[in-house]
């Protein structure tokens, strides 16, 4: 199975301009053939927040459900808490707002006993600001506001150290606290408030660190408004996303199997590809196998990043590539490119320097073609690092600039440093084509 993102986003598709639609990978745990429901009991009832969770069920779900006999009756809340709560207490069927990680957490600190059926959607956060237009024009002392629940306050940290405002103690990860943070070159003072209030200080902070749903519903859009996101490729991306909860002893009911059904439907795909903003659309939705995960089960991916050399301006795809201003040496590049193909110890072309795992990665084929005043480099492998493939590109262009040989490359991959290997090339240019299963 193969799913193609088209995206300036590259694969993180954006509901109402920022939330990410992943029932491609949607699994369905724990659903077995048993049967622990009411025959009779036709109603639904769902604890959600307003956007775009809410929007998502009365709009789109409530009819497919309808066409099954069910009735389905959706309960908004504004905070993060009670929806949680009115589960355990079988006030309601189920709730659909929260990730992974906060789940965890709620259970633990409540003693609650809810668990996951299924991941729906990503939403990522972003970092908001009403006095700055880009994150380089952060003064000394800067005021940030985040949420201070644990797990979204890492994930607010995260996307700082993400920006490079910030570093976090190694191996932190999604257990990051204020505490943790080991360098603040700009001093960044921290206001920590509820998830909710955080769009609320917009004005009275210099950026405040949003969640998606928060951000939806004060009137911001990702696209357009956020300094920065959650990338693709990051911690945020593999974890976050947002799940169906039941009270354990309830995922195997029919009413539930039903609930899950419907947010994995063609009608769903539908309903978010007329809300996705022009150039993003959702191909095709399925429902994958018991214990399927998206990240862990890919066997390969295709990357291509396009450079344009042509003596006049790309107007119409100019967000989509990178100009050269300079003709770089082809063959020059595709002799290095050989000697980067294969398994090999990539640390020299990852941005992580806190990476832990093992960066040894198979990249099976690097084509680099050129066709008319564009010239492609199509990377296919099991995996790659951190803006591995930006920097691997950086790397060749610099060889078919002449600042570097084809063969000083081999002494890159050597290195393991990457101080040694060539720059980040811009994400302009960057698509991830294909994802193998």
């Amino acid at each position: 199975m193969s799913h193609s993102l088209t995206s300036k986003k590259a694969a993180i598709a954006l509901f109402a301009g920022i939330v990410a639609f992943a029932l491609a990978a949607l699994a369905l745990t724990g659903c077995s053939s048993s049967n622990n429901s009411n025959s009779d009991d036709k109603k639904i009832t769902v604890a959600a927040v307003p956007t775009p969770h809410a929007e998502i069920l009365n709009n789109a779900v409530a009819p497919i459900l309808e066409k099954e006999g069910y009735t389905l009756e959706v309960k908004e809340f504004t905070d993060y808490v009670q929806p949680n709560d009115v589960t355990e207490n079988g006030d309601v069927d189920a709730n659909y707002f929260q990730h992974g990680p906060y789940l965890d957490n709620f259970n633990q600190e409540k003693g609650t006993h809810l668990v996951s059926v299924t991941a729906i959607h990503f939403e990522p956060m972003g970092i908001y600001s009403k006095s700055i237009s880009d994150l380089k024009e952060l003064k000394d002392g800067a005021k940030v506001a985040v949420p201070n629940d644990a797990t979204n306050e890492a994930r607010a940290l995260l996307l700082l150290q993400q920006e490079g405002l910030i570093t976090l103690k190694d191996g932190v990860g999604v257990t990051a606290t204020v505490n943790d943070i080991v360098s603040n070159p700009k001093n960044l003072t921290f206001n920590e408030l509820e998830a909710a209030n955080v769009p609320n200080v917009v004005d009275d902070v210099d950026i405040a660190i949003i969640n998606g749903n928060y951000a939806i519903a004060a009137g911001f859009k990702v696209n357009t408004d956020a300094l920065a996101v959650e990338s693709a490729d990051s911690e945020a991306a593999k974890t976050y996303a947002n799940l169906l909860v039941v009270k354990d002893g309830n995922q195997d009911s029919d009413k539930i199997k039903a609930l899950a059904a419907a947010l994995n439907s063609d009608e769903v795909r539908d309903y978010m590809n007329h809300y996705l903003p022009d150039d993003i659309c959702v191909q095709e939705a399925k429902l994958a196998a018991d214990r399927f995960h998206a990240r862990y089960r890919a066997v390969g991916k295709l990357y291509t990043y396009t450079c344009y050399v042509g003596d006049t301006k790309p107007v119409f795809n100019r967000k989509y590539v990178t100009v050269l201003d300079y003709q770089p040496d082809l063959a020059a590049m595709q002799r290095a490119a050989e000697i980067l193909t294969g398994e090999h110890d990539y640390k020299s072309f990852c941005s992580n320097p806190q990476m832990k795992k093992s960066t040894v990665r198979i990249v099976d084929s690097i084509e680099i073609v050129r066709r008319k005043d564009y010239i492609y480099f199509n990377y296919h492998g099991t995996g790659f690092l951190q803006n591995m493939v930006r920097i691997l590109t950086g790397t060749l262009l610099e060889v078919g600039q002449g600042k570097r040989t084809p063969e000083s490359v081999r002494q890159t991959l050597e290195a393991k440093d990457r101080t040694q290997a060539g720059y980040t090339a811009p994400p302009q240019g960057l698509c991830l084509m294909r994802v193998d299963y």
